[in-house]
């Protein structure tokens, strides 16, 4: 019961930014995206207000964190009562056909499955217990961040550098629960289950129904995924911000709303709190941004949407951001001043290695799932409609990300590169599965809906 008032009092804190968000940005939600969108910028919101409290030499006890989420859901009540009319938008779906409803009966038993399997896990995996759940635990008996904790060396507390979100997730649900390595464990499981209805919806926005459908099952089941939602790792939380604010991108290249462009850059500031890799999407989301606003030859657009955009990365990602920089946090992994001459040039010449290990995931029997071969073969069979529409941005988007994970490989200076790429690719590629689902579809003529077809979900 504690963990489920954990979990609510995160979507409490959630809908009360998402009210104001829908309240300023005059915008209307559908139940499904309403209640989906708010726990994910909850999650967001506990990280940040923890972190302010660190900040600010704050310390928060879970009678604090209690008392937030009350006070949060007092003046939840009158906000939805008086705002449900304004922002809050009830359709009512379209009667499933019979294969519709096999698509969801198998998805349920996959949620199911994957629910059955994380139930008797605790935090495990190498990463899980020594960077994330250590770091949990610390800040939870030390009722916060203790001081001088981003300054530990790397004996003391793997990665001290990385960003802080997933710990600070797991401590606040200490707080309601106690210290219970079983149970906190859960909150990637319920992020997994949130998260696919709200793609559900976000690809409903350009493809018919059974193709969404389609679309979430075979993303609910790619083992990355699956595998990732069972244990404490930040991969799955990076791909789910990173695919929400794609997918809210290519909804304002289409349709050129204002909102759908704040939704988008405000999941790409909240992902510079979940790792140090989100920051190659956060580049080429300002980089094709610019590019497209400047298409228009717009200048007055171009200077209020791009000002717009960044006033609310920034506002999302500052104080994480802006505390990094000036306190010098390095990735001991890749760190520029190690980087020599001899060091870069062997790093080129092992690079070979990356592209054995990615194909590995393609064809390795051990590793081998249909989703990457999906992909495969559906870029080959509908090459020709590669660069049309939003596919070429699309595939822009994805093609600069992976040359900058590329680039990143070149300049590891920690241990070799070979350790680094079997240590690392089949979770990064985690990070790229939801904008791959978004391209496959959209490369599918069939798929996409008519400019009125997102009306029923």
């Amino acid at each position: 019961m504690s963990f489920i008032i954990a979990v609510l009092s995160i979507e409490t804190l959630g809908i009360l930014a998402v009210l104001l968000i829908g309240r300023l940005l005059k915008y209307k939600f559908a139940l499904i995206e309403l209640f989906s969108i708010a726990f994910f910028i909850g999650l967001g919101v506990i990280g940040y207000l923890q972190f302010l409290s660190f900040l600010l030499g704050i310390k928060i006890s879970a009678g604090l964190a209690v008392t937030l989420a009350i006070a949060a859901f007092v003046i939840l009540l009158p906000g939805i009562a008086g705002s449900k009319r304004y922002i809050i938008e009830f359709r009512k779906p379209a009667a499933f056909s019979c294969f519709e409803k096999i698509i969801l009966s198998v998805l349920f038993l996959q949620a199911a499955w994957v629910i059955f399997q994380a139930l008797p896990l605790p935090i495990n995996s190498y990463d899980s217990l020594a960077n994330f759940g250590f770091k949990a635990k610390i800040f939870y008996l030390d009722n916060g961040i203790p001081d001088g904790f981003f300054q530990w060396n790397e004996y003391t507390v793997s990665h001290p550098d990385y960003p802080p979100l997933l710990p600070l997730i797991l401590t606040w649900v200490y707080y309601f629960i106690g210290f219970n390595d079983l149970l906190v464990a859960k909150i990637m499981p319920v992020a997994y289950l949130i998260f696919l209805p709200f793609f559900y919806f976000l690809l409903r926005r350009f493809f018919m129904r059974i193709y969404a459908l389609a679309a979430v099952l075979v993303f609910a089941t790619i083992p990355q995924v699956s595998r990732y939602a069972m244990i404490t790792y930040a991969d799955l939380l990076l791909g789910i911000f990173v695919s929400i604010a794609f997918t809210y991108f290519m909804l304002y290249l289409r349709d050129k709303e204002a909102a759908y462009l704040v939704f988008s850059a405000l999941f790409f500031g909240f992902s510079a709190w979940v790792k140090n890799e989100s920051l190659v999407f956060i580049c080429v989301f300002f980089l094709l941004l610019i590019f497209c606003l400047g298409r228009l030859r717009d200048a007055p657009r171009f200077i209020k949407h791009l000002l717009l955009a960044l006033l609310v990365f920034f506002a999302a990602s500052s104080p994480w951001l802006i505390f990094k920089f000036f306190n010098g946090l390095v990735n001991s992994d890749i760190n520029i001043v190690h980087l020599g001459r001899e060091r870069f040039l062997q790093n080129l010449k092992d690079s070979w290695l990356v592209f054995y290990n990615l194909q590995m995931e393609f064809f390795n029997l051990k590793k081998w799932n249909i989703f990457w071969v999906i992909v495969l073969l559906t870029l080959i069979l509908k090459r020709k409609n590669i660069f049309k529409g939003l596919a070429a941005y699309a595939v822009f988007f994805i093609s600069i990300a992976a040359l900058g994970y590329f680039g990143a490989y070149l300049f590891t200076t920690n241990y070799n590169i070979d350790f680094y790429v079997s240590k690392t690719i089949s979770r990064f590629m985690l990070h790229f599965c939801g904008l791959f689902i978004f391209l496959v579809l959209y490369l599918i003529d069939e798929a996409k809906i008519k400019p009125s077809g997102y009306e029923e979900y």
